[in-house]
């Protein structure tokens, strides 16, 4: 008797499910799980913005070289790639003796685009000060402007003091900052061409005429030698490391194309000696690649939904509405795209005309908390009834008619004529 109450209760919650729609629900990849060393994460996808792991990834904290991508940001949109830049004294003297060079003298000049490449792969700290006294005059100058378009790109927990990552106490932003940032940065096709590059070797000048200022990026998730951490599918960004930031890692990452950017804050080494970083890196990539696809929902043209059209004729009442244009969604791969039930939102009152590509509606898919949408359109011209056309017709069939009734009244008296010569000849 239990058993029987028990199954009947089941049955009743499944019915109660596929009434109200709430068994459209998808089993989608859980993230929580993902075992991370460094105390300050984000992954997220680039076309939709969707976070994916999250980790304390709005906590201040130092950044170190990271701060880079956003000078590098400044002199892209400032600086012609071709202008040259002179090295001063002070960018040379304000960096302290155990941060990272490019071994620049003074006097030297370099085309922004060199000073660049010195910048992003070996994170030269007095490229980053000639190319801030380049753009603004001085550093503290560079800072400002560097505060400003850091609040205009979206951040809201971020400062900043120098171009470098030079510690400061009050030089600091978050996981989520850096990574605006870097979404920021990845428009520019020079930024994500320097970015990926495994070395470089600084140009000969005048002052100092040896080619063997070579540098290797400090990136070792995009250099094949470093088999441990090495990723081929990895294709920038920055790196960083201070006493007080630990170490630090901004990366990109594409795939079948879909791309994710990932902060990783505060590494250390594993027992094993290993950066912690770069594995939290290869965790979280390969999680979302993994799990996550783009798949087509709908083409361009296709037929979404049908509506009889008043005030239409007859051959072109019945109208197709179609998508468009194509709707891709980055969707975990459990969701099957024949399960999917969009919302359609057709306007109310159609009536004719319509014209092929008028739109009439939108369509929205809204898939694991983020939203796919298009316009309707229509598939074919629907032509309006015209009503004189109709009154002529009327008129005609009963012009027609009454000349027909005529025609044959005139018949009929024409035969009785007929009949009555012949009776009367007989």
């Amino acid at each position: 008797m239990i058993k029987k109450k028990f199954l009947l209760i089941i049955i009743l919650v499944i019915l109660i499910l596929n009434i109200f729609g709430l068994n459209n629900v998808y089993a989608v990849a859980d993230s929580s799980s993902l075992q991370t060393y460094c105390p300050n994460i984000i992954l997220v996808e680039r076309s939709t913005g969707k976070i994916l792991y999250e980790k304390k990834a709005y906590d201040k904290i130092y950044m170190a070289s990271t701060t880079k991508i956003l000078t590098a940001i400044l002199v892209l949109e400032n600086c012609d790639l071709n202008e040259k830049a002179t090295v001063s004294n002070n960018a040379i003297m304000s960096v302290p003796w155990d941060y990272t060079t490019a071994g620049l003298k003074e006097g030297e000049q370099f085309t922004v685009y060199e000073l660049l490449h010195a910048l992003l792969i070996p994170s030269a700290n007095d490229a980053a000060n000639v190319l801030a006294e380049h753009v603004s005059g001085s550093i503290e100058e560079f800072a400002k402007l560097m505060n400003s378009k850091a609040k205009e790109i979206g951040c809201t927990g971020s400062n900043f003091l120098n171009p470098s990552g030079l510690h400061q106490d009050d030089h600091y932003s978050t996981a989520y900052d850096l990574y605006l940032l870097a979404d920021y940065a990845l428009q520019f096709d020079t930024f994500r061409e320097i970015v990926k590059k495994p070395d470089y070797t600084l140009p000969a000048t005048d002052i100092y005429k040896k080619n063997d200022r070579y540098f290797v990026s400090t990136n070792s998730m995009i250099r094949e030698s470093m088999k441990a951490y090495y990723c081929d599918y990895v294709t920038g960004v920055k790196t960083g490391f201070t006493d007080n930031s630990k170490d630090c890692i901004v990366a990109s990452a594409e795939k079948n194309g879909i791309e994710y950017i990932a902060v990783v804050l505060g590494g250390g080494y594993t027992k094993e000696g290993l950066r912690e970083k770069y594995l939290d890196c290869k965790t979280l990539f390969n999680f979302a690649f993994d799990n996550y696809t783009i798949e087509n929902i709908a083409n361009q043209g296709d037929i979404c939904s049908q509506a009889t059209i008043s005030n239409a004729t007859k051959e072109t009442k019945n109208l197709d509405i179609a998508y468009e244009s194509d709707i891709s969604a980055f969707i975990d791969k459990s969701i099957s795209i024949s399960e999917l039930d969009p919302k359609i939102d057709i306007k109310e009152n159609l009536k004719a005309p319509i014209k092929k590509g008028d739109v009439l509606g939108t369509v929205t898919y809204d898939i694991d908390g983020e939203t796919y949408s298009s316009n309707l359109v229509a598939n074919s011209d629907v032509e309006k009834v015209s009503y004189v056309l109709i009154i002529v017709r009327v008129v005609l069939i009963i012009f027609l008619l009454v000349l027909f009734s005529l025609l044959l009244v005139f018949m009929k008296k024409k035969a009785k004529m007929a009949l009555s010569k012949k009776n009367y000849r007989l």
